[in-house]
Order: C-alpha cells, then sequence, then structure tokens
C-alpha cells in the first residue's frame, strides 16, 4: 500500500512540473506580444525574466551581436531532457537594442 502511494505522488508531483513548465511556456508566448524591436536588453529582460541561454557572436567586422535565448515552445519532455533547439527563441541586440527576434536572425548570423 504504503508503495503504491509513494508511486502515486511521484506521479502526481511529475505532472505537476510538466504541467507548470506548460503555463510557463504560456506565459512567455503571451509576454513576448509587448516585446518590440529597439527596446534595450534591460527591458526585454523585465518583460520575459532571465533567459534560458545567451550567446555573443562577432559579426563579419568583428563587432558583437548577443542573443537571448527563452523557451517559447514545448515540444518534449523538460523534465527529462533539454529543451531543443526548436523549443527556443532566440532575441537578436547589437549595442544593447533589440534587433529582431526568431530562427531566421540566428540562423543568418
Amino acid at each position: 500500500m504504503k508503495r503504491l502511494l509513494c508511486a502515486l505522488l511521484m506521479a502526481a508531483a511529475s505532472f505537476g512540473c510538466v504541467s507548470k513548465t506548460r503555463w510557463d511556456i504560456a506565459a512567455a508566448q503571451k509576454k513576448m506580444l509587448s516585446i518590440q524591436p529597439g527596446m534595450s536588453k534591460a527591458q526585454v529582460i523585465a518583460v520575459l525574466g532571465g533567459p534560458n541561454s545567451r550567446e555573443v557572436i562577432p559579426d563579419n567586422e568583428g563587432q558583437p551581436i548577443e542573443f537571448l535565448q527563452y523557451q517559447t515552445r514545448f515540444t518534449g519532455d523538460a523534465i527529462m531532457f533539454a529543451p531543443q533547439d526548436s523549443d527556443m527563441t532566440p532575441f537578436m541586440f547589437i549595442n544593447d537594442r533589440l534587433i529582431g527576434w526568431g530562427r531566421n536572425y540566428y540562423d543568418r548570423t
């Protein structure tokens, strides 16, 4: 009986984590609607919170292009596996200003 109860509690806890992850992603998608090109990096972080990851890539002239990556999709099991690249939306900054966001910006850099 104790084993069954433990198994049920663990399953409920796992389901709660997955639901929370999906809710967090849905909230991030909604917040993205208020993001505008030209915003500062601090403004974007104030709206969306801290990013999942950050990358800085030099352009052809050696100037830094910064990408903040946010998870905005859920295509797998976030508890068992790290988010896939397709789950992430990159936000591109040059000189601390948002140029745009989406895979096209990232893939062209």
